[in-house]
């Protein structure tokens, strides 16, 4: 069906005490060095186009393909996918 795609993020709160520090940790966090290393170490894929995922089996951000279906109708389909799986011998509860 497709993958769903969660962005980490990090921003700065308008008014903030330390204004300075929070630049600088925002600055950290973007360096390639510490993107690659922290997919690395949850499985993430890097958000930025220019970095390669630090794992073979990754695909690339920027090749996931945009599912052309609005969630509201994946219920639609629910009967469907609940009988495959039933019809593949898992033992699931899904009423």
């Amino acid at each position: 069906m497709g993958a769903i795609a969660n962005a980490a993020g990090v921003g700065m709160v308008a008014g903030g005490p330390n204004e300075e520090n929070a630049r600088a940790f925002m600055d950290w966090v973007l360096e390639e060095e510490n993107q690659l290393a922290f997919v690395g170490e949850s499985l993430e894929l890097p958000i930025n186009p220019e970095l390669d995922p630090p794992y073979e089996e990754a695909v690339r951000f920027d090749e996931l393909k945009i599912q052309d279906m609005p969630l509201r109708e994946l219920g639609n389909y629910f009967e469907d996918t609940r009988m495959l799986i039933e019809d593949s011998g898992l033992d699931l509860d899904l009423r």
